[in-house]
């Protein structure tokens, strides 16, 4: 089951960038964990993110989905 928020509906999260699981070095696209105070476990987060680095605090906006 997959679920999408509207898209007029980003949401705003902000943590410390815990670890990156993938990144594309031509195009930046990153799969990465970011540790958030409002969750228990380490959101994945995907996207276009160059430059990043563990131990990193990131205030990302984007839109939720569940696979």
């Amino acid at each position: 089951m997959r679920t999408k928020q509207k898209a007029d509906s980003a949401t705003i999260i902000e943590g410390d960038l815990e670890r990156i699981t993938y990144y594309n070095r031509q195009t930046h696209y990153t799969i990465a964990h970011l540790k958030t105070s409002a969750a228990t476990r380490p959101v994945t987060i995907v996207g276009f993110l160059g430059g990043i680095q563990p131990g990193e605090t990131l205030k990302i906006s984007g839109f939720w989905e569940t696979h």
